[in-house]
């Protein structure tokens, strides 16, 4: 993408971006991400076979999802999230809205040996989030929840969960272990819905 599309926002347009640079520090290429609003990467990943991965949050209603994405359409409320994955030439693979009517962000993500995708964010919205059987599939309530998701390397999501109590809580980083598991760190004003019995 060679032209910003954003939105305005105190006399400013914002797109989200991308830049590669080589090892010498050269520049080796840069490009645009962002619909016909307000855009923000939060987060960067790679994969195996040098794909990179952004993560973060828009408002956009065009220009964000690609064909056949996982979710096409933006969900509503004050912001989603997304992910786009793109080559290591800077070729956009493809890329998804992630989220429902309320607010939404994409802040940490991470890819494990398999290409496979983990993001991790902050939700309020109580649907689109969540997939049959995850760990927490109801909202817990109070002003967000986190949430932690993986999806495929070609954009499917395989699970995601809702993370949190009653107060406020924020997923922030995503690693995974090198037998797959993954690991959120956040914040949190839960006093429940949280810690596991018998950990310190």
């Amino acid at each position: 993408q060679t032209k910003l599309n954003g939105g305005v926002n105190k006399n400013k347009f914002l797109d989200a971006f991308l830049a590669k640079f080589a090892s010498s520090g050269n520049l080796a290429w840069s490009t645009y991400f962002g619909g016909d609003s307000l855009d923000f990467a939060h987060g960067i990943a790679s994969d195996i076979n040098g794909n990179i991965i952004i993560a973060g949050q828009t408002t956009s209603a065009i220009g964000i999802s690609s064909i056949g994405a996982y979710q096409n359409s933006y969900g509503g409320g004050q912001n989603d999230g997304f992910i786009a994955k793109f080559s290591s030439s800077g070729g956009r693979i493809w890329s998804t809205y992630y989220g429902g009517k309320g607010y939404d962000i994409c802040a940490g993500i991470v890819t494990d040996k398999s290409g496979d995708i983990f993001i991790t964010g902050v939700t309020d919205s109580l649907s689109k989030i969540t997939s049959s059987g995850a760990y927490q599939t109801s909202y817990g309530g109070g002003q967000t929840d986190a949430f932690i998701a993986k999806f495929s390397s070609t954009g499917s999501l395989l699970w995601g969960t809702f993370f949190g109590g009653k107060e406020y809580d924020y997923g922030n980083s995503v690693v995974v272990d090198q037998s797959g598991n993954a690991y959120i760190s956040g914040e949190t004003a839960s006093t429940s819905g949280i810690a596991t019995f018998g950990v310190n």
